[in-house]
């Protein structure tokens, strides 16, 4: 996970209990690994089930979650990457 310098020299070999916590206010993505991301936020978890986004929160973070957290990356780079996105995120650039 990115994190910015301050935090993740911060947490370093701390276990992941307790780094989630503090990964609510670094970002969306890095707090969408704890469960309070998807209790009051409407447009996030509307967002993430119109695009098929599988985020989830997690107790522990092991292999299985690593896997389905590249997964979830993976889907996304795909989403932002797409060549459709970018060609009408050109047009609306040339148009503006």
């Amino acid at each position: 996970m990115l994190l910015p310098e301050k935090v993740n020299r911060s947490l370093q070999a701390k276990p992941y209990a307790q780094k989630r916590d503090k990964y609510l206010a670094v970002n969306l993505l890095a707090g969408s690994l704890h469960p309070a991301t998807y209790g009051n936020n409407p447009g996030f978890t509307n967002w993430s089930a119109r695009e098929g986004l599988p985020f989830k929160a997690y107790d522990d973070f092991a292999v299985e979650a690593i896997e389905e957290r590249q997964d979830l990356y993976w889907r996304l780079s795909q989403l932002v990457w797409s060549p459709e996105r970018i060609r009408s995120r050109r047009g609306a650039v040339v148009a503006g």
